[in-house]
């Protein structure tokens, strides 16, 4: 990806010094809008490259995956867990077709496609709430348009990727990043990153203090440029729904994934299964991450009270017990973004800690309600690796028995509790045609789909509240 940037670099030098586009051969443009994006896999710097696709093949993945996700949310054809990808020819015309089932094929050059249209009448009235999951802003003044109650997920990370790019803590220590460049001297905010400052290359040091100084030149406080990023992002996103409710997931970058954010490699650890470590509510009760996640709270805190947008809720993903919810509750009610000021708090469902121990996490966190997430409860139900679902000789998805059990669960002691229970994982729409039966069986409050399977879900809603009343 560096290459890919670098040569980007030397394209746009080359057209500020008079050369013009055309002069430039194919083989020297390195990557253009419509291009096709062969790669081992992708991560969240990936995604601006990834927005001017045509077709996206990665060699590594599944359904779950970063590729998959970012793809889904942008309507790119994608075709993920591909082994022989990089044996693609460079420069090749190839067409990708991701319509005929769950295998993705690739044919040489140019092939007709043919469209097909259907009708759906989104007056019919469901008991089933259809929310959708969206990531990019910009997107979300289209994606409001579609008959849909609500939002049930919206990924801050997507935010903090596209807009900022810089690791948050970058923000926080800059001063003392400023001081360590100039004297090597380590501040007291940089002690628990001594090591890593020291194997670290100064250029990488340097990258991230130029790249704060420049993007946020007109603030004295360097956090202002993340905390108004972030809240016009999802301020824009609540503004384009209301009054319809729009679910917050809180951050939930992985380690990996922060390190490849500008600064990364100075605050983030090397782990060995990043999916299961260092995420989530262990994050921002951290000391060391702490300061940043009060970035976050603090622009959560302008969307609902400077800007009114009094339809925003706040989900807490990766929470392990019931006692480190409850932490977490009390730090957002110090930031008047919890419970105490009415603002709705859910849990994601996404561990079999959640779903055993239901009641207390109820209890302890205050919860309005909560909310599925598939993808990761395969992975913890199973002990697997949600980017390599299919690489294992017995694969299992949502579908599988021991995650149907789960689901059926914690549907029944949200239900009981009289609180709101959703999904927001992708099984409904990547099963779309028998996934939300089950789960309007189970007696799911709300089912949220990506925005390209809107109408297919909502086929099979009407279909199965049709079934279960006959």
């Amino acid at each position: 990806y560096e290459e890919v940037l670098e040569g980007t670099r030397a394209i746009r030098r080359r057209l500020a010094e008079g050369v013009r586009l055309e002069e430039i051969t194919h083989e020297n443009r390195v990557f253009e809008e419509g291009d096709v994006l062969v790669t081992e896999m992708t991560t969240p710097d990936w995604e601006p490259l990834m927005k001017q696709a045509s077709l996206i093949v990665t060699r590594k993945g599944g359904r779950t995956s970063h590729a998959a996700i970012i793809a889904r949310e942008f309507g790119i054809p994608a075709i993920v867990g591909c082994s022989e990808a990089m044996d693609l020819e460079n420069l090749a015309t190839v067409t990708g077709s991701c319509a005929e089932g769950d295998t993705g094929f690739i044919y040489s050059g140019n092939h007709p496609f043919e469209i097909e249209e259907i009708e759906v009448d989104s007056n019919v009235k469901l008991n089933t709430k259809i929310k959708l999951n969206v990531g990019f802003p910009t997107k979300s003044l289209a994606d409001s348009q579609l008959p849909v109650d609500g939002v049930g997920l919206a990924r801050i990370e997507f935010v903090l990727s596209a807009e900022v790019g810089i690791h948050p803590l970058a923000f926080v220590h800059h001063q003392e990043l400023v001081q360590y460049l100039e004297t090597n001297e380590v501040g007291p905010g940089l002690q628990p990153y001594v090591e890593a400052l020291e194997i670290t290359d100064e250029s990488v040091i340097q990258s991230a203090v130029e790249a704060v100084e420049r993007r946020a030149c007109s603030y004295e406080d360097k956090r202002g440029l993340f905390i108004d990023k972030l809240r016009e992002g999802v301020g824009l996103i609540c503004a384009a729904f209301h009054p319809r409710p729009v679910l917050v997931r809180l951050s939930d970058f992985k380690s990996n994934e922060y390190r490849e954010l500008l600064g990364g490699r100075i605050f983030e650890p090397n782990e060995e299964n990043p999916m299961i470590a260092w995420r989530g509510a262990s994050r921002y009760l951290d000391g060391n991450f702490k300061p940043a996640f009060e970035m976050e709270l603090e622009a959560m805190a302008s969307v609902r009270h400077d800007f009114g947008l009094d339809n925003l809720q706040l989900m807490v993903p990766f929470c392990r017990s019931p006692e480190e919810g409850e932490a977490v509750k009390n730090l957002l009610n110090e930031h008047n973004v919890g419970p105490d000021s009415k603002v709705p708090l859910f849990v994601m469902v996404e561990l079999p800690s959640n779903v055993i121990d239901a009641e207390n996490f109820i209890e302890k966190m205050e919860l309005y309600g909560g909310s599925i997430g598939s993808n990761d409860l395969v992975q913890t139900i199973y002990a697997v690796s949600r980017d390599d679902l299919e690489g294992y000789q017995h694969p299992v998805d949502a579908r599988s028995p021991a995650v149907k059990s789960m689901i059926r669960d914690a549907v029944r002691k949200f239900t009981q509790a009289g609180l709101e229970i959703g999904i927001c994982g992708q099984a409904p729409s990547d099963y779309p045609d028998e996934f939300p039966e089950f789960l309007i069986d189970c007696g799911i409050s709300s089912i949220s789909v990506t925005p390209d399977t809107v109408m297919a879900v909502r086929i099979s809603i009407a279909k199965a509240e049709a079934n279960s009343n006959s």
